[in-house]
């Protein structure tokens, strides 16, 4: 029994006291992690996470007491040691995290004080503080007791934050504590993306001016100013070495270079981009990230998911419409290049466009126009062979031809001394006479292509008539008038891959179906033969340049060029290709397991190529699935292309009425509407019709709610087909169907414009309304009001019911943080809030659809901005401003194709006329074509008789005002034209002395007397001032007066000093008739204050019209002696 005492005894002898820093780490999650991964995935997981531990602990020369499973105990020579191990530790994990699909998440604790060091362990209080700082720290957070912090002191450039005093289990006391606030690992540049790592061995030769002018645009680009080259050329002339070359010298000098490619048939929406900015987002600062999340939220999360894993908490994208949604992405990417831009020169390389979908043409194109002050070099190689006058590219190279700062490099072919000097480069000296006739006829043979002269010179070496000599050079051996050289650079190719053998030409064929780059797994699956076998064939082809492995991904193999994978394919015949096509769709579904949805275009593309009956119906479900994932991915240019291809391929197999074609027909229809082609309203029509012979309302239903603007369709007439469309679907549905509601607000703001508001509009309105609160959820309510706001919006007589609806509308809006939806709002919101001259509210309403544009930068919502700003730039007398936004309105909505933008925009631009005194002829003549046009429009022949006496034609004014008071006033439409008709035959009716229409129109128009006439394009005078000048005509001076005063404090209140400033000239005028006494010295007292006001304002009209009268009355006051 004496011997275990004296062995605990020796044991505190041998123990040591001393002060010691110790650390303690942890892994967050690893059981659940393990559990998700499985047990092989997960093992690798822990050993590169120790690696990673080891690395920073060794750094800091730290010693590993020992592993706690998931972590290490480790104790460190100083205090500042411990910390600079910690941060070393979360910096090295936080890097590897941005490139990682499965994150390892790392917490750290440290403390220090007198211990027990024995048998390599160590023992005391520290260690147990340690131990439970860590148990306390959040995913990557270090936390540490204030005693170490005190100790490290200034030494170090660290940053520490206070967390308060911890309860931590096992302790009796709380332990003071504090935070280190590490920072992410940042470097100058982000390493050169894989697929540029891979140079030829020789050096660039040839091509010196060239390469010259490109290294003067870079410089341009660094100095602030963006740039673009774009190079062509075609197929082997070396755009893609040039490019490289120029990418690579800039990554030297410390540029950030971004890389993205384009791949034939099978390229996915956004691919290039998606790739270029994953580089970015993986080595980017943390701090930079952050600073893009704070301004764009998650929307670049939409392409590239990474981001949230770098970053916690980033918010999801916003819902919206897609065009909305499409516009804060393509802002987003802009977002992030700036900030890239702002820390050093980006160079943004984009290769093979001429294989590009639309959509990265559409964000490249936005991308160059508004990154303008930027340090960022865009480079994008192009075979020009490739595109034809319809490619997507034609137009973009179109488009960046009107851009600053955008340069064209077409490449040739080498000449003979750049082809020499290649040769050379390859046989590692100077040519002999014998090798410079070699060169001469290479040079000739292939035009000076590179890729053909190389292709040539290794045909020569594996023939044998070149030949490695002693020392590793290379010469030539066989005379040179024997030599046959390859007519084209196909044969060359197929000479190549035949020297393989015939077992290797097999394997390379079905790699080149699968397509460019491709998987050893797969290809396994397909050819049906082991991996190891397999790689003897393929190391083979490397070895032979055809092929290359790829550097970012073990088991994947690139070819060399995209000629031989061409070469390799059109050797086939039709029936093998088509048997391989089959192999790989089926081994892809075998192998894709859960990501088979990013493989949807691959499975479409193999499935239609498979060339049989049972084939087809794969490749249609495929081509669906790959259009409905691009809608998602907010490409709906790319989407467009499946359907089509969907579709054709359906009418190949005969089936043109099915259910199936017209899921089709509305998917594309909805694409179409989308990218913004006008031919959507035909292809959901005839979806519709399709769903209605089938008798299918549910699909009828989907096709007419999907074929809107969100707004009446044409404000001029109404659309009689698509009424026709939502007609039917409302007819043939059940009463309880979720799509009634919407339907039925649809159909109203379609057809309000033409039919009777009280016995048919309204029953529709007050049925969706009622639907729609009772069964729908807010997103659906909202959309459902916002249309019934559409439709009631040209009902002054509803103005109350409109302020109550668009509240609601608002509020509902203000809690979806939807922008498309919140514009659409607030939209709504302006056009009662105007009526009623609540000019505060109003000019809220139209700031606020103003920055949810800007927010987005969506055209739609600029020309909805710009629209609104005119009117309340005139509103409140801002004439040039609210030219300048009319005119800038007109420009976004040509170029968006919006139907009615010439349309809204001629009122505008005829009422600026007007108040500048700059009615023409040309302006007359414009209403009069406009009346022929649009005959249902009341307006219309109102403002042409108004204008007329502007102009001094009084008898046509006349004419037109007779013709319309025998065709009754009264019958009017009660919309918001009702109002701006009223005010102008009235107007009219005074310049022509026609009392009695004058009288009527008092009557018609006194029910409105405290609102503002506002046709929606531009708001023309309050109902007061109209009444005024009316009453003053009649005699009837008191009422006059009244209404006179009355739109003086309306127009104070809103704040419209032009329209005030009308209002005092007929004051003035009726004072003037009236005649009474001290009536003329105040008539004279307005007419100068009118006339101020218009010379301010630019109001020429009014400056000329009271200039006229004073002029008048004083020269009668001056004749009598007054």
């Amino acid at each position: 029994m004496l011997w275990p005492v004296l062995d605990v005894l020796e044991g505190v002898m041998m123990a040591q006291v001393e002060t010691v820093t110790v650390l303690f780490t942890d892994l967050v999650d690893s059981t659940a992690l393990a559990s998700r991964v499985g047990p092989e995935r997960a093992e690798e997981l822990r050993v590169e996470h120790f690696r990673l531990l080891r690395e920073a602990v060794v750094g800091a020369n730290g010693v590993e007491v020992k592993n706690t499973g998931d972590g290490l105990m480790v104790s460190l020579p100083s205090a500042v040691a411990a910390v600079e191990c910690a941060q070393a530790i979360q910096q090295r994990h936080e890097l590897r995290n941005r490139r990682a699909a499965e994150q390892l998440l790392v917490r750290v604790g440290i403390s220090m004080g007198d211990a027990t060091r024995s048998e390599g362990d160590v023992f005391g209080v520290p260690v147990v503080e340690a131990a439970r700082l860590c148990a306390k720290a959040n995913p990557g957070q270090v936390l540490l007791s204030n005693v170490t912090r005190v100790m490290v002191g200034r030494r170090g450039e660290h940053t520490f934050r206070s967390v308060g005093d911890l309860e931590l289990k096992g302790l009796p006391e709380p332990v003071a504590a504090c935070e280190l606030l590490w920072a992410s690992l940042e470097s100058a540049t982000s390493p050169l993306p894989p697929r540029l790592q891979v140079l030829p061995l020789t050096d660039y030769v040839g091509r010196e001016a060239i390469r010259e002018r490109l290294s003067e645009v870079c410089q341009l680009a660094m100095d602030g100013t963006r740039q673009v080259v774009l190079i062509s050329g075609e197929p082997g002339i070396g755009k893609t070495r040039l490019a490289i070359q120029v990418v690579s010298e800039a990554h030297a000098d410390g540029a950030n270079v971004l890389f993205g490619h384009c791949d034939e048939e099978l390229a996915a929406a956004y691919q290039p981009w998606v790739q270029a900015l994953r580089g970015l987002i993986e080595y980017a600062p943390i701090e930079v990230l952050a600073r893009h999340v704070s301004e764009h939220g998650g929307e670049l999360c939409r392409l590239v998911p990474e981001l949230a894993r770098r970053l916690p908490n980033v918010p999801a994208p916003r819902v919206s419409d897609q065009a909305t949604e499409r516009c804060l992405l393509f802002g987003a990417v802009v977002g992030l290049l700036e900030c890239a831009a702002a820390q050093g020169l980006v160079v943004l390389l984009l290769d093979d466009l001429h294989w590009s979908d639309k959509p990265s043409l559409a964000l490249l194109k936005h991308v160059v126009a508004h990154l303008v002050h930027a340090r960022l070099l865009v480079l994008g190689a192009y075979r020009e062979s490739d595109i034809d006058a319809d490619h997507p590219l034609s137009s973009l190279l179109a488009d960046l031809r009107r851009e600053p700062a955008v340069e064209w490099v077409a490449l040739g072919g080498l000449a003979q001394r750049e082809v020499e000097s290649l040769i050379a480069a390859a046989a590692g000296r100077q040519l002999t006479a014998k090798e410079l006739k070699l060169a001469e006829a290479v040079c000739l043979e292939s035009d000076g292509n590179p890729f053909f002269v190389t292709e040539i010179l290794r045909d020569l070496f594996e023939s044998g008539g070149v030949e490695r000599a002693d020392g590793g050079r290379y010469v030539v051996t066989a005379d040179i008038g024997e030599l046959t050289l390859p007519r084209s650079v196909r044969d060359v190719i197929t000479q190549r891959i035949h020297r393989l053998g015939p077992d290797a030409v097999s394997i390379l064929d079905a790699a080149a179906v699968i397509g460019f780059e491709f998987d050893l797994e797969l290809l396994s699956v397909v050819t049906g033969r082991r991996e190891d076998d397999l790689l003897a064939a393929l190391e083979s082809a490397v070895a032979g340049s055809l092929l290359r492995e790829s550097p970012q991904t073990l088991g994947r193999f690139v070819f060399a060029h995209a000629l031989i994978n061409h070469t390799l394919c059109e050797d086939l015949s039709r029936t093998r290709r088509a048997r391989l096509h089959r192999r790989i769709a089926q081994a892809i579904e075998d192998t894709a397991g859960q990501n088979i949805d990013e493989r949807f275009g691959e499975l479409a593309h193999h499935w239609a190529a498979a060339g049989q009956a049972a084939s087809s119906a794969k490749a249609i479900s495929y081509a669906r699935r790959a259009g409905e994932r691009a809608l998602a991915q907010l490409a709906p240019d790319e989407a467009l292309r499946w359907f089509d291809q969907a579709l054709d391929q359906l009418a190949t197999v005969g089936d043109d009425n099915t259910a199936e074609r017209c899921d089709l027909m509305i998917l594309m229809g909805e694409a179409q509407r989308q990218t913004g082609e006008p031919i959507y309203r035909d292809t959901l029509l005839a979806a519709g019709e399709l769903a209605a012979r089938l008798g299918d309302g549910e699909r009828m239903a989907k096709a007419a709610i999907a074929n809107t603007r969100g707004w009446p369709s044409n404000v001029v007439d109404v659309d009689a087909e698509r009424v026709a469309a939502l007609q039917s679907a409302i007819e043939v549905l059940p009463a309880e169907s979720p799509h009634r509601p919407l339907l039925l607000a649809q159909l109203a703001a379609e057809a309000c414009a033409a039919w009777d508001f009280t016995t048919r509009v309204r029953p529709l309105i007050d049925e969706a309304q009622e639907l729609a609160r009772q069964n729908c959820d807010k997103y659906t309510l909202a959309r459902v009001l916002t249309l019934v706001s559409a439709a009631q919006v040209v009902r002054p007589d509803l103005t109350a019911e409109r302020l109550g609806l668009t509240a609601e509308l608002q509020a509902l809006a203000d809690g979806i943080d939807d922008p498309h939806l919140g514009c659409m709002a607030a939209a709504m919101r302006f056009f009662a809030t105007v009526e009623i001259a609540d000019g505060d509210q109003a000019r809220q309403c139209a700031h606020r659809v103003w920055q949810l544009s800007e927010r987005t930068g969506q055209p739609w919502m600029r020309w909805l901005a710009l629209f609104l700003a005119t009117a309340t730039a005139a509103l409140g007398g801002q004439i040039e401003l609210a030219e300048q936004h009319a005119s800038d309105a007109l420009a976004i909505g040509m170029a968006i194709g919006f139907p009615d933008a010439v349309f809204l925009y001629s009122p505008q631009f005829h009422y600026l006329r007007y108040e500048q005194d700059r009615l023409d002829e040309e302006i007359i003549d414009a209403n009069i074509q406009m009346r022929k046009v649009a005959p249902r429009l009341s307006s219309i022949p109102a403002r042409l008789a108004f204008y007329l006496t502007e102009v001094g034609r009084l008898p046509e004014a006349a004419e037109l005002l007779d013709e319309a008071t025998q065709a009754g006033l009264g019958s009017l439409n009660h919309d918001d034209l009702r109002l701006y008709a009223l005010a102008h035959w009235g107007l009219t009716a005074v310049r022509v002395g026609n009392r009695d229409a004058a009288a009527e129109i008092y009557d018609l128009l006194y029910p409105y007397r405290t609102q503002l006439i506002y046709p929606v394009p531009i708001a023309f005078s309050s109902a007061h001032a109209i009444l005024g000048h009316l009453a003053g005509a009649l005699d009837r001076y008191d009422d006059a007066e009244h209404h006179f005063a009355a739109a003086t404090a309306l127009h104070e209140r809103i704040g419209a000093p032009l329209f005030e400033a009308r209002n005092l000239l007929y004051w003035a005028q009726m004072l003037l008739t009236r005649n009474a006494e001290q009536d003329t010295p105040r008539a004279v007292e307005l007419l100068h204050l009118a006339r101020d006001t218009a010379r301010d304002l630019g109001g020429a009209a009014i400056v000329r019209q009271t200039t006229h009268l004073i002029d008048a009355t004083e020269a009668v006051l001056n004749r009598s002696g007054l």
